[in-house]
């Protein structure tokens, strides 16, 4: 009897109810590897910047973006895609608002399930950067297009990514510390925090750590729930963050409806925002408070990181290039320190 293939094993672990994510796993492979496997999948290759500035005519579309422990999924329309060969940014404040790395951009797949249809983007390693659904008819045949011009015979080959190396804790001599602080004070852009980082040759978590005196605070995990709640109670504009190594998607606008389903913390504002949010907080290592100068002022942010000490889901209380953050997420700022801080 001949060995079952990966999408008949597939198969057997889904009536078990196995998610897809889950069953990955115990595959032993990578999901762009089970994809692939899929029946109605096709490969579409690797030329993920042009492909990409296809998207705009297919309308609105559901972003889906997830790390280990979060995921956004929002609806809007592909537009104002500008892109280098290294980077790559749609700039829609309240709309597919994302922010592209693309060297780890290397496969393409047009999937389709039923009716549904979907273009899914992977690392070199076969995991998943973003997932772009089709949410209306009407953009079929441009679906189908697309297709048959990407199409590729070729098959993919996804890479066995490298293990990874083991954190090394790096101690700052008193002077190179008194140096990383005043770089940290002298910030005129949020943005730019990663390239202190590497003059010092420290990853996030640990600049966080060798933050200056009241700068950064580490806080109980649970704070993440709150400040959702307290948002939604107050009205107050929210800014989410949620990124991999390919990509970050911003969230901009008002919390409506959170709640807790399956263990996740979920905030379901599809008919206000036409944005979803889920997050499975078991799995945030670490979360901080960081206060960070930045172009028009100090900048109040929350950081969560999973236990490989990758940055998973940033808060803000407002877009980087607004005039001045509001007094309201000061003040849950603060609440959120005086009770959760550690």
């Amino acid at each position: 009897m001949p060995e079952p293939t990966l999408y008949e094993r597939y198969l057997e672990l889904k009536k078990q109810g196995v998610h897809q994510r889950d069953a990955v796993a115990r595959l032993g492979v990578s999901e762009g590897e089970l994809v692939a496997a899929f029946p109605e999948t096709q490969y579409l290759g690797g030329n993920c910047a042009d492909f990409l500035t296809e998207l705009e005519v297919l309308g609105e579309v559901k972003s889906a973006v997830r790390n280990v422990a979060a995921l956004s999924e929002k609806t809007g329309i592909y537009r104002n895609l500008e892109l280098s060969p290294m980077m790559g940014t749609a700039i829609n404040l309240g709309g597919l608002d994302l922010r592209l790395f693309m060297r780890h951009w290397k496969h393409i797949f047009a999937v389709r399930n039923g009716e549904a249809r979907a273009f899914h983007f992977y690392d070199a390693a076969g995991k998943a950067i973003q997932k772009v659904h089709l949410t209306e008819a009407a953009a079929i045949p441009v679906w189908e297009r697309l297709c048959a011009a990407y199409r590729t015979d070729a098959a993919p080959v996804f890479e066995t990514p490298p293990e990874a190396a083991p954190y090394e804790n790096v101690e700052l001599t008193d002077d190179a510390l008194a140096a990383y602080r005043e770089e940290w004070k002298g910030l005129k852009n949020v943005h730019h925090f990663r390239i202190v980082l590497s003059q010092f040759g420290i990853d996030r978590l640990q600049g966080l750590e060798y933050a200056p005196e009241g700068d950064a605070q580490k806080l109980k995990c649970e704070a993440v729930e709150f400040i959702f709640r307290q948002c939604a109670a107050r009205g107050m504009t929210l800014l989410v963050f949620v990124n991999n190594s390919g990509i970050v998607q911003i969230q901009t606008g008002q919390v409506h409806h959170v709640d807790r389903a399956d263990g996740w913390l979920t905030v379901s504002d599809f008919a206000e925002e036409k944005f979803n949010f889920f997050l499975d907080d078991t799995k945030l290592a670490e979360l901080w408070f960081v206060r960070r100068p930045g172009s028009n002022g100090i900048v109040h942010s929350i950081e969560a990181y999973d236990d490989r000490r990758n940055l998973v889901l940033q808060l803000f209380g407002r877009p980087a290039d607004a005039e001045a953050e509001s007094e309201a997420w000061r003040a849950l700022i603060a609440a959120v320190r005086q009770t959760y801080g550690l």
